[in-house]
């Protein structure tokens, strides 16, 4: 059987280097594996998203995307699990005023496991 391809995603690698040296070891090891085997023992599919799935590695996790099709995985974030899954859940609304034409607001908010909007996050 032919190995998948591996893609990091620009802000993955960045969020790689901004790690200890040994971790990021731990971590790119991970995500060469993933090339042998993409759904390993451990591998969690997150909800919600169609392809997208986890994987522990100690206390940091490597999110990414498979495409069966195209014998890809996509590396899309990583990082410590206590802020992981915060990163994931931030939607961004784009408004667009009716009043002033072109004027575009960018509004961000946190949401919980249910989808409800956290108070205080804007």
């Amino acid at each position: 059987m032919n190995p998948y391809a591996i893609a990091v995603k620009r802000s993955a690698q960045k969020d790689l280097g901004r790690l200890p040296r040994r971790v990021q070891d731990q971590l790119s090891e991970a995500i060469a594996d993933l090339a042998v085997e993409p759904r390993p023992p451990g591998v969690a599919k997150i909800e919600g998203r169609v392809d997208r799935y986890r994987v522990r590695v100690g206390d940091y996790r490597i999110v990414f995307d498979i495409d069966d099709d195209a014998r890809l995985v996509t590396v899309t974030a990583l990082g410590h699990r206590s802020a992981i899954y915060r990163r994931l859940s931030l939607i961004v609304f784009v408004i667009r005023s009716p009043m002033r034409q072109g004027l575009i607001r960018i509004v961000t908010a946190h949401t919980g496991c249910d989808g409800r909007r956290i108070a205080g996050h804007r």
